[in-house]
This record gives C-alpha cells, sequence and structure tokens, in this order.
C-alpha cells in the first residue's frame, strides 16, 4: 500500500490505483451516505465517474509495480560516473529526469551543498555522488541540448544556477507543474504520490523523512545518511520521475485532443 500520510478522503477520490499489495485495482470515491447528506449534483456527477472507472477496469488485475530499486546503477567512482554521465549527454533525442540530493532546501543557505545526482532515460538510471569529474560532467549534461525532465524544476533550476555552472538548457517537463495542470487539488502533485496512484509505486522515503526536515541554520541531516542508501533513493526518484512523465503527457495529450475541432485533431 502507500505507506506515507493519508490526509484527506478529498485527496484519495477519483484516482485508479494499480496497487501492487493487494494486487487490484483501486478506485476510492465518497461513501453513499456522504452523498445522501450533502444533495449535491457534482458529487453524484463525479461519484459515477468513478463507479465507470471502475468498471472499467472490472475482473481485471494491474500490472505490476516496476522495481526501479534493481534498475538504479549506484557508481561510487567519479570518473567512471563521468563516462556515464556523458552517455546521456550525447544521446540529445531522448529526454531525461535528473534529481538532485541536497543539504538544505535554499542554495544560497550558508554551507548548502548538493550530495549526489541521478539522471534517468526510462532505460538506464545511475546515481553518483557530486565528487570529481562527476560534477563537471553532469554540467556537461545540464548545458547541453538533451531535453529534461524534472519534479519542480524551481528547485533544481535554481540549485544548478548557484552550484552547477548555471541555468539548465532544454526544460522539457515538470511532474509537479502536470499535476496541478491535470488534478487541481492541494496535496496530490509530489512525485511520491504521483508515482503511487499513477503506478503503484508504494512510499521508498519514509525511513529518510526524518533527515529531510530542517535541523539547524537552514541544514538538514541528508549528509549522515549511509551513501548507498542516500543514491538509491536519489536513483528511484529520477528513474519514477521520468514514468510519470510519460503518463502526465499522455492525459494532457488526450485532454488536448478531444478539447479539439475534428479538423484539427492529428
Amino acid at each position: 500500500m502507500w505507506g506515507g500520510e493519508i490526509g484527506t478522503i478529498e485527496r484519495w477520490v477519483g484516482w485508479r490505483i494499480p496497487c501492487g499489495n493487494p494486487n487490484a485495482w483501486i478506485v476510492p470515491t465518497w461513501h453513499p451516505s456522504f452523498l445522501l447528506r450533502n444533495e449535491k449534483p457534482v458529487l453524484d456527477l463525479l461519484f459515477r465517474k468513478h463507479l465507470a472507472k471502475a468498471v472499467e477496469v472490472a475482473g481485471t488485475r494491474p500490472p505490476k509495480p516496476k522495481d526501479y530499486a534493481s534498475e538504479v546503477r549506484i557508481e561510487y567512482r567519479p570518473h567512471v560516473a563521468a563516462k556515464l554521465i556523458d552517455r546521456f549527454t550525447r544521446a540529445t533525442d531522448r529526454p531525461c529526469a535528473f534529481d538532485y540530493e541536497v543539504t538544505a532546501l535554499k542554495p544560497e543557505t550558508k554551507g548548502a551543498r548538493i550530495l549526489s545526482c541521478a539522471i534517468s532515460d526510462g532505460h538506464r538510471t545511475i546515481a553518483y555522488p557530486w565528487h570529481g569529474e562527476a560534477i563537471a560532467a553532469t554540467i556537461r549534461f545540464l548545458q547541453s541540448s538533451v531535453p529534461k525532465i524534472g519534479a519542480n524544476i524551481q528547485f533544481e533550476e535554481r540549485w544548478s544556477q548557484v552550484h552547477a555552472g548555471g541555468p539548465v538548457r532544454g526544460w522539457l517537463f515538470d511532474t509537479m507543474l502536470g499535476g496541478h495542470v491535470l488534478d487541481n487539488r492541494p496535496d496530490i502533485v509530489g512525485l511520491k504520490f504521483q508515482g503511487f496512484v499513477l503506478l503503484g509505486y508504494p512510499n521508498y522515503a519514509a525511513h529518510l523523512e526524518p533527515y529531510m526536515e530542517e535541523y539547524r541554520n537552514g541544514l538538514n541531516r541528508l549528509a549522515e545518511v549511509n551513501l548507498k542508501d542516500l543514491l538509491l533513493y536519489n536513483g528511484i526518484d529520477a528513474a519514477l520521475d521520468w514514468d510519470v512523465a510519460q503518463i502526465q503527457i499522455q492525459q494532457m495529450a488526450k485532454i488536448w485532443r478531444a478539447g479539439q475541432p475534428a479538423e484539427m485533431v492529428l
């Protein structure tokens, strides 16, 4: 199951979740007694849509969630990481998601630094410490024409400008903004939540969350985390972000096509 903070029912209604445990589709909606008490036509309409979503997959099983952890290549050696990063940089026709793990929310905080980075093109994912030749290779990647995906790209952009050589070139998609465009409810656009409701991947960060909180003078405690655990988490972030982006892009394209006159639909 989810494994994170549940929140209110309003956060969950209407999703069709391919849940791996149990191996079933989950389509949350309101209890009928709630609808009878409120007598709101909009809620009745949404309730019917939720039921229709459930009926569409009745009798089927969802695809099993990907084993993202097994797909992440952790590379501690900066010179080897640099060679792998340069491969992503040369493949300019394939979008890549990238993600930092850092010691503060704001890059301008005294003592703030990047701890690691991960890059994924949907087939390959690498995670590596922010050190030596890997830094120069990452800067080459960030300033290349490779289309780039992020979750809250304002964060990665800001950190790149302060600690990674300048602005990022070639932003393609932001999964946080994509979540807002597709659904304007609060509390649903985080990468972990999107990964669960769209792909059935459970929360993989619970053991690290205490270290992500501000600890002293604007800094967190991520530098205390076992490096392997940190890099694995970083790599899953990048790989999951890539997959979430593909689903959101498809959903947005479907909505756009549905709203166009027949002669405009490709």
